[in-house]
């Protein structure tokens, strides 16, 4: 029996918000890129006396609350308002599957960690004062042996532009993707002290998870920096923040760079991620392949404005690069398999370090397969990226997934370099067609939210994507209708 899509509620919504956000094309062009791209939310550390004061974190501008609808016709407001309401609810239900899963987990046997009742302070570390950190997500997901790579550590960002005298911010970061446990976190940092002074360091991220005051050190004529926090109970950190560090410029250079030392002769000064007193980062032949450092390019003021280095981060310069969907498989029926390709067009050399897509699909019209062959990621389902290597050579791999009980595609990879992409395909997505429809919308996700949005191309912290051009070239949906399954020959039909 044919379905009727007009009974979709997905597809209703997706019909309203398309012409809400062709409408308010500008203004969302606008909200978007003056978006700050990480900054975070958490409840106020507290410091101890004489501790250095806060630095100020820009504020996050609040969404509008989303008011009822009128009784005639919506207003342009009224439409992208519900189109924002409608993508949160999305995303409240892809939290609550989580959400189910993690008790799941715990119900196997899977024990979270209690919360800490206070954050510890030393005098000899220096007391918190960067920026609020993430909110650490939920302990307690079980250790994973015998891994290929069990994990990594990086500085975010990875590269980082400034002129002489001036200030930037970095962070230690750790990828954990299978979840490894740790009780011990041992960090040894190198930095040319020439031509960086270490302004700052924070632990608030990770102290509220450490049994013991944590020891710190730094060496400003070596440039060494030494820090180690026992972990009790035993915590994976995946995706959060170990340290935090605020640095001043001292000089011009091209080759300023922060890295992570190891001393083989030396157990308790080498960077490692350790659990029972095995190291559990990078492969099990060497931890040094689980480290990512950071670069840094130092120009003295009067030679940056021949850079293409964005004086506002929050914002990008007109004619940025821009993201297109494309079908490439024309005239699905239901049941074959449809083919969508996620482009990347550059047309004036932009930098970039960060790609971040997310897709948006109907679930009752549409089922991502998974496709994997030559990924960087191969966990669960995924888009094919296999193919693009050698255009995207990306060097950490953070996101490629689907959701199918929540239409949801999330893709994020990056470079620890600078780097020009060229115009190509970023990955492509393998759908199956499930029933008939004359409108089947697929679309970017670009709701602002406290990370910056979920769709966007970034460079050192600022968001250098066009959305004007996605907004004005109406690319920021694609259509696959779906036409209705084949009809089967009979045998006399045939004769």
């Amino acid at each position: 029996m044919k379905r009727k899509t007009g009974k979709s509620p997905s597809a209703g919504r997706l019909r309203g918000a398309k012409s809400g956000v062709l409408a308010l094309a500008p203004a969302i062009a606008a909200l978007l890129l003056a978006l700050p791209v990480r900054s975070q939310t958490q409840p106020p550390i507290v410091a101890p006396p004489n501790a250095m004061p806060p630095v100020a974190t820009p504020a996050v501008p609040a969404e509008p609350a989303v008011p009822a609808e009128p009784a005639g016709e919506q207003s342009r407001e009224s439409r992208i308002l519900q189109y924002q309401d409608h993508i949160r609810r999305l995303n409240e239900t892809r939290r609550q599957a989580e959400d189910a899963s993690k008790r799941l987990q715990e119900e196997a046997g899977a024990k979270p960690a209690p919360a800490a009742e206070s954050i510890a302070t030393s005098p000899t570390l220096l007391p918190p004062g960067m920026p609020p950190a993430p909110q650490p997500v939920e302990p307690g997901a079980p250790p994973v042996l015998n891994l290929t790579m069990h994990s990594y550590l990086q500085i975010d960002p990875p590269s980082a532009s400034v002129v002489v005298g001036g200030v930037f911010d970095t962070r230690v970061l750790i990828q954990n993707p299978h979840m490894v446990l740790f009780d011990e976190v041992v960090l040894v940092l190198t930095y040319p002290p020439e031509t960086l002074k270490l302004l700052k360091v924070s632990d608030a991220p990770a102290r509220s998870h450490t049994s013991a005051e944590p020891v710190y050190e730094n060496n400003p004529t070596s440039g060494t920096i030494y820090y180690r926090a026992e972990i009790d109970p035993p915590y994976h950190f995946h995706g959060e923040p170990l340290l935090q560090m605020r640095w001043r410029a001292l000089h011009a250079t091209a080759d300023a760079s922060i890295q992570f030392a190891f001393d083989p002769a030396s157990e308790r000064r080498t960077t490692a991620l350790r659990l029972g007193g095995v190291d559990r980062l990078g492969t099990s032949e060497s931890a040094v392949d689980g480290v990512i450092g950071g670069e840094v390019f130092i120009d003295l003021p009067e030679k940056t404005q021949s850079r293409p280095i964005y004086d506002n981060p929050m914002a990008s310069l007109h004619g940025g690069i821009r993201l297109r969907m494309n079908l490439d498989t024309p005239n699905p029926r239901v049941g074959e398999e449809a083919i969508v390709s996620v482009a990347l067009e550059n047309p004036r050399a932009r930098f970039l370090d960060t790609v971040r897509v997310h897709v948006w699909f109907d679930p009752l019209l549409l089922e991502a397969a998974d496709w994997d062959r030559g990924n960087w990621i191969h966990r669960g389902i995924n888009v094919w990226d296999g193919f693009a290597h050698d255009k995207f050579p990306f060097t950490y791999h953070l996101a490629d997934s689907a959701n199918n009980l929540t239409g949801e595609i999330v893709y994020e990879m990056g470079v620890t370099d600078r780097f020009i992409p060229p115009d190509g395909i970023l990955f492509k997505i393998k759908f199956r067609t499930k029933a008939e429809a004359g409108e089947n919308l697929i679309c970017f996700n670009i709701t602002p939210s406290s990370a910056g949005p979920a769709t966007g191309v970034f460079f050192e912290g600022g968001n250098v994507t066009d959305y004007a051009a996605l907004l004005r070239e109406d690319t920021l949906f694609l259509n696959v209708p779906i036409a209705a399954k084949a009809p089967s020959m009979s045998p006399s039909a045939i004769r």
